[in-house]
């Protein structure tokens, strides 16, 4: 099979993505014509590759027409020849075996997995990409921080904007991977908050700060989660806080036989919380793309156990638990793992163990000594507190300066690989906003009989 057909907006794809996709034999058409496409390949007696978790409803029954139309035409009357179905086939549960669709192949998609293993250059892309990224929050940490302490206003917001800036200032940075979730105190509570200037609050030092962010660089995306209190939290704050953090190490540190699914390690992310009868509303962990989807399956960490994908050596997952108290505050903690296979001194059923890399390389809390000298200094403006706070921030500036030379040194170690400056600055031409989601996109492959049809993620 040497063509292919990418069914797309045409306005979503670059002049540069065009002429590479067309080197490579795939042909363009609109979105909507793959409803036609289906219909007349079905028409034909060709077997499709329908993914079942992600298929719309819509391409099932135009394929369901074509498959009717075609069996007319061999006059037959039943629906079986031809059929092979996994047990996931939505169809099988609602009619039976009889009156499913000839040809049609009900599995997920082949490309949904082998894109979740990544592989070397992806993984040294994603451990680069976060380096550069955790310069950038180490400078922002530090700044909102004293900027808080000094009683300077500021929104949501204006901490969302303020910190692109701080990204904006990495090499090979594109755009954010998602809208900034910046949110203070009861806005925390709410998981997938989106604050806009005329409805949004200001951060203060009174209550917990939640700040759920990432990016996209040319070679590699981030997703990030901290929990910050610029004051003094209260017993209930620190209570809630550590049950989360306790969650998040113990899923950090999990180790786990292969062919493990994700659902399976879910209850050492809550077991803290529940403890004391508390819990939250949404997965543990999701897929993360290498310069891709910020969101990416098939692999997930989450109490709906229906996902029996297994996690595999070279998937990335985000460790993401918390706690939300409604019109209070929010807590959730947030870090990119890549999963590994570790070396164990026993191999019980000569099978293999995995456990967890971290990708995310900033602090969980603030550079603590700097703050505590920043409140004797308010309370005394004593020589000696002013001393300790001189020495206290010339250690905060080292440590963000530190992480920042690291993050250039990797970054230019990169460019002097074979690869080279060129690729890269071509991947982040190729990369545009417009063509990431491939979410949407559905390819049907140009062969007649052997054709197939799916969504690219």
């Amino acid at each position: 099979m040497s063509t292919a057909t990418l069914f797309v907006d045409s306005n979503k794809v670059s002049e540069e993505v065009l002429e590479h996709l067309k080197k490579a034999g795939v042909k363009l058409k609109s979105y909507e014509a793959i409803l036609s496409d289906v219909e007349r390949l079905a028409e034909k007696g060709a077997k499709l590759w329908l993914d079942s978790s992600s298929v719309n409803a819509a391409i099932v029954s135009v394929f369901r027409s074509g498959c009717d139309r075609y069996m007319r035409k061999r006059g037959k009357t039943g629906r079986q020849i031809g059929k092979e179905a996994s047990s996931d086939d939505p169809t099988t549960k609602k009619r039976g075996v009889q009156n499913m669709e000839l040809n049609g192949l009900y599995k997920a998609s082949p490309v949904t997995l082998a894109k979740s293993v990544k592989n070397e250059a992806e993984i040294r892309g994603m451990k680069n990409s976060h380096l550069r990224d955790a310069a950038a929050l180490a400078e922002f940490w530090c700044w909102i921080e004293e900027e808080v302490h000094n009683n300077v206003a500021l929104t949501e917001v204006q901490v969302a904007e303020n910190l692109l800036g701080f990204r904006r200032k990495q090499d090979g940075f594109i755009e954010t991977s998602f809208d900034t979730i910046s949110g203070y105190g009861a806005n925390g509570a709410i998981i997938h908050y989106n604050p806009t200037p005329d409805s949004c609050s200001s951060v203060g030092s009174d209550n917990l700060f939640l700040l759920d962010s990432g990016a996209q660089y040319v070679d590699g995306t981030t997703d990030i989660t901290r929990t910050v209190h610029f004051g003094e939290p209260s017993p209930r704050h620190k209570e809630c806080f550590t049950r989360v953090l306790q969650g998040h190490i113990a899923l950090d540190q999990a180790v786990f036989p292969e062919r493990t699914p994700g659902f399976v390690l879910d209850v050492l992310a809550r077991s803290s919380l529940w403890k004391i009868g508390l819990d939250y509303r949404h997965g543990t962990g999701h897929g993360v793309g290498a310069a891709l989807n910020v969101h990416e399956g098939p692999q997930s960490i989450s109490y709906r156990y229906g996902n029996l994908t297994a996690l595999q050596k070279g998937m990335i997952v985000s460790n993401e638990p918390g706690y939300y108290e409604d019109d209070s505050f929010g807590i959730r903690i947030e870090n990119l793992l890549l999963v590994k296979e570790v070396n164990l001194a026993n191999s019980f059923g000569g099978i293999s163990y995995l456990g967890f890399e971290k990708l995310t390389f900033v602090p969980i809390q603030a550079i603590k000594e700097k703050k505590d000298c920043f409140i004797c200094l308010y309370l005394d403006r004593s020589a000696d507190n002013i001393e300790k706070y001189k020495m206290a921030k010339k250690a905060a500036n080292r440590v963000v300066s530190e992480a920042r030379c690291q993050a250039y040194e990797d970054l230019y170690q990169r460019l002097g690989m074979k690869e080279g400056e060129r690729d890269i600055y071509k991947m982040a031409k190729i990369r545009e906003r417009k063509t990431r989601d491939i979410g949407q996109v559905k390819c049907v492959k140009d062969e007649a009989a052997n054709s197939c049809e799916g969504r690219g993620d």
